[in-house]
Parts: structure tokens; sequence; C-alpha cells
């Protein structure tokens, strides 16, 4: 039995005008949104700086007192000083993420192999005591915002880095599958890997796979990368598996095809 596709009908005027109005309706509520993330993390960061500089006063003075219950008043406030120190880190974040979503892109042609140099030398700089093999595909340029694919390659960088921490080398690799393969941007590690039956979280604000107390962060990085790449046109995804490390790549580029000149190879 043969069955005909049928083609798809085109929008009537009715529909054209009330999906514009839905639109319309999002992306205001994506504008009030950021708008109130920005003003939130704003108005936290002044009263959280001078709770911040009471608790370590506070510490200064208990670490000065003998005896046991002055011992436990500071372990309390060290925790109090952890958790201030956690919530700034969180405000940060929201700041971050409200100027992402509000930056106009400064599109040039990027050496992206160039900048993932620069910051695997910064987080070997930071942390210089840990054995490292970095591999870095040269010649990797591409379209975009340099300022905002720094961030990108910082947050997967990084993240390489951070969760490697219990190998005894680490081991990185930047680089670009061939075309035949889907031609996207990867960063690989050894590290501790994800299930992924999580990695539908793996995007997500304040979403996180390991313990904060192990791992340490804000949770928003990958969040951060998702809508950098996404504002160039392209995707972002990942493979894992617990204790064999992770990989994520990225593409640039797909909705902006056409609209600027190719970076040089």
């Amino acid at each position: 039995m043969r069955v005909e596709a049928k083609p798809c009908a085109a929008p009537d005027g009715a529909q054209l005008a009330a999906l514009q109005e839905r639109v319309a309706q999002l992306e205001q509520s994506q504008a009030e949104l950021e708008a109130f993330a920005h003003a939130v993390s704003h108005e936290l960061r002044t009263p959280l700086s001078a709770a911040n500089s009471f608790c370590s006063l506070l510490q200064e003075a208990l670490a000065a007192l003998p005896g046991e219950p002055a011992r436990i008043s500071a372990h309390y406030a060290s925790r109090v000083h952890m958790g201030l120190q956690h919530m700034g880190q969180l405000t940060e974040a929201l700041v971050t993420l409200a100027r992402a979503s509000r930056a106009s892109l400064r599109m040039e042609a990027v050496d992206l192999s160039l900048l993932a140099r620069e910051v695997i030398d910064g987080l070997q700089s930071r942390d210089p005591g840990r054995e490292c093999q970095f591999q870095v595909q040269p010649g990797l340029q591409d379209w975009g915002d340099r300022a905002l694919l720094r961030q990108v390659l910082e947050n997967l960088l990084g993240n390489a880095w951070k969760f490697s921490v219990k190998q005894a080398l680490v081991n990185i690799e930047f680089g670009r599958q061939p075309p035949h393969e889907g031609g996207a941007y990867f960063v690989r590690d050894r590290g501790v890997g994800f299930d992924m039956a999580q990695v539908s979280r793996l995007f997500q604000n304040f979403q996180r796979l390991h313990s904060g107390a192990e791992f340490p962060g804000s949770g928003i990085g990958l969040s951060l990368v998702k809508r950098i790449v996404a504002s160039h046109g392209g995707g972002v995804r990942a493979q894992s598996s617990p204790g064999q490390g992770a990989t994520f790549f990225f593409t640039l580029g797909a909705l902006l095809e056409g609209a600027h000149p190719k970076a040089k190879p």
C-alpha cells in the first residue's frame, strides 16, 4: 500500500499572528528574567561583602581565645564563612549569565588553538605542581566573539582540569572532528566522568552531577557554554561514563553560514 505524503500547509494569517504574539511573550519573559537575575545579584553583593568581612573578624577573634567552646565556635564561624563565599560565587554567576544573555556579538576571525593554549597556560600557572599532558590541535580558526569563545574554552578546559584532579597525570585534548564525523570541536579528558543517565541535567543552571565539597564550583559553567554556542548558531553535547573521562563537543556558526567571511585556514 502506497501512502503519499501531504505537503504541510502554511499557517494562515490568524495562526501566524498567534505565533508572533507567543514569540513576543517569550522574548519579554526572557528579558524580565534576565533583568531580575541581574538586579538580585547586584543587590546581594553589598550585604554579602559586609557579612564576609564581619565573619572574618569573628574568626580572628575566636582564634585568639582559649578553650573548647572557642574552638567549637570558630568551627561554626568557618562553616558560615564558607556558605557566604558560596553565595558570593552564585551571585557572580547570576551576573555572568545576565551579561552573557544581553551581550551583543563582536564577530571576528578567532584562533581557537591559540585561545586554548592561553587558557591551558593559565591553568598550569595556578597549579604548577600537577603533572599534565595537553594536546591542542593547531590551526583551528572560526568566526565568533573572541571574549565569549574564550569563556567557552575556559569553562570546558577548566572542568577537564578540575575533574582530572584524582589522576596521577592530567591528560586533556582540544581538537576538531574531521568533516565526515561532523566537524565539531571537542575537549576530552580522562577524569572522573559521569553517568549518561544524568546528562539531561548537565547544561541546566546550578545543577551539579558531583559533590560540591569534592569538586567546588558555581554550577553555571556548562549552562553558560550552552548559551554562548547557541548565540553563535551552534550546539553542545557530551559523552562520558563514570571513571572513564568525558568529551564535550560544540559547534559554531550553523545559523551564521553565509553571513560572514570564512576564517583563513
